[in-house]
């Protein structure tokens, strides 16, 4: 039973550690593309959409800041603001998963 304890709560770190990297990869990638004014290229467009989800949530906390450049360039600091929550809710699932890891361990042993 020890055995299967551990592995559950592996499997559960590993897939919050998945989606976490997945939401900051897209964020990140979104940040950098809105401030550097990028083309709406099918992959740019993907990028928009995929983390618009992610960004539901943090919309109309911070207006975005447009600079003045030809380029279209955008500081979302909404999406710097989702980056740190999502960073803070990762840690506190781990940290959760760490301490039933811990309980389960002592009531197995």
């Amino acid at each position: 039973m020890k055995k299967k304890t551990f592995l559950l709560f592996d499997v559960l770190k590993g897939l919050n550690g998945l989606l976490f990297g997945i939401a900051t990869i897209l964020l990140s990638m979104r940040f950098v593309l809105r401030v550097l004014g990028a083309s709406i290229t099918p992959f740019v467009s993907w990028v928009y959409e995929t983390s618009q989800t992610l960004l539901y949530p943090f919309r109309g906390i911070f207006e975005p800041v447009a600079f003045q450049d030809p380029s279209g360039s955008v500081l979302e600091l909404s999406t710097l603001f989702a980056i740190l929550i999502y960073g803070i809710v990762y840690y506190a699932i781990e940290a959760a998963l760490n301490y039933f890891q811990k309980i389960s361990h002592d009531t197995t042993s």
